[in-house]
Formats: structure tokens, sequence, C-alpha cells
């Protein structure tokens, strides 16, 4: 059954899905897009906080720092199990870069969802969008919610109609449109009865590049939404 995520499970997915303990030191900037700072037994590269092995050489355990509302910073549990079962894979920082970039919409810290920002008569920082879209999911109970409360949230979506019936799937542009041949991802919300049961980044890629489809770690994607 498809289920909400929150923050304090961010640090558990990122494990689940790029085994972080237990991860090579060299492969931290690729796998978090930062560079690093040092405080004490701390090595922090932007949100995150790893602590290492006592020689240095791979992480121990680690924690991620967001906003859980606009000026108010948390962190979510220490996350300390080691996943790995096989110890040649994911030892290079190529391997990080490649598997970041599609894990990146709905795990990225971000920044905070503002409902004004979101708005799409906010031209000029629409493409904030991209940024806000783990926010808003992990800081309100999607999964449950009317289609009237969301609108109210993101506003009108670009619903698609089949027989003159509005169609069961709210499609939210994460970027503003782009010329040629680049493509765009969006949130989409799936609803039953006027309530929603899943959600999903998804890739509409540019002309000739097909297309590719990306499921939140926690909500699964449609196919596994409740009846």
């Amino acid at each position: 059954m498809t289920e909400n995520c929150g923050w304090e499970s961010l640090a558990k997915e990122y494990n689940q899905h790029a085994f972080v303990v237990g991860m090579p030191t060299k492969c931290i900037s690729a796998m978090s897009g930062r560079i690093p700072t040092v405080e004490g037994a701390l090595h922090i590269y932007g949100p995150f906080q790893f602590e290492l092995t006592p020689d240095q050489e791979k992480v121990k355990k680690f924690r991620i720092s967001y906003a859980s509302a606009l000026g108010a910073q948390d962190y979510t549990p220490w996350e300390e199990q080691d996943l790995r079962t096989d110890p040649r894979s994911f030892t290079r920082e190529s391997e990080y870069r490649n598997l970041m970039w599609l894990r990146q919409p709905l795990v990225a810290v971000g920044m905070p969802f503002s409902k004004e920002a979101w708005s799409p008569a906010n031209e000029r920082q629409f493409n904030r969008r991209n940024g806000m879209v783990g926010s808003f999911v992990r800081s309100h109970a999607v999964i449950g919610m009317s289609r009237k409360t969301i609108s109210e949230l993101l506003g009108p979506s670009m619903n698609r109609t089949v027989d003159g019936e509005i169609d069961d799937v709210a499609d939210y542009p994460l970027y503003a449109a782009m010329c040629g041949n680049a493509g765009i991802n969006s949130l989409q919300i799936l609803f039953k009865d006027d309530q929603a049961v899943g959600y999903r980044v998804y890739y509409h890629q540019g002309e000739g590049y097909g297309d590719t489809k990306f499921f939140n770690g926690a909500s699964y994607g449609f196919e596994d939404a409740a009846p």
C-alpha cells in the first residue's frame, strides 16, 4: 500500500539507494554534490554530516539537515546500517554521479516548500519548483489529500481530459518551458474518487530520447497505489 514519507526517513532512503554507510570517503562529493568542510569529528558536505571510520577511509554513519519550516532547521536520525553486500560495487565516483542524477528530485533536501514561490504566477521563480518538490511531499501528507486541498496548495494543474472528463492524473511542470529539445520533468499526482492515492516525478524527455519514469522510494508509483 502506498504510504506518505516524512523528513525523518530521508537518510535511510539515501542509504538504501546509494549505500552511503561504508562508502569510500573519496566518493562523498560525487554522491552529495558538495565540497567538504570539517568540524571536529564531523565531515560536513552541505546538508550532509558524516562521521568516518578510524582510518578515515569510509563512511561510518551520516545524517542530513533539512528545513522543516521557513527559517527552521532540523536533522534526520543518524543512519549507520551498512547495506553493502558486494565490496566491488559503488566504489567509484562515476558510479555515484550517474546514480544520483536520477534520484535527485524526491530525495534532495532542496528548499522549503512555499505556496507563493510555487505559484505559476511567479514566473521568475518558476524553476524553483524542482527544488521544492521534495519538501512538499515530505512536509505534507499527500497520500489521502483531496483534489481540492492539493489544488489550493499547488494551484491549477495541467489536467488532461478524456471524453470530456478530467483525467485522474494532475500534472505540475517543475521547470519553465524551454526551447529546443531539452525536455522537462513534472510532479504527477494520481487521484481516485478525488483523493490522492499516489505521486511520482515523471521525466518527459526531449524528442528522440524516449521517456523514463522515476518512483519515490516511499510512494513507489502509480501502479502500487491502493486500489
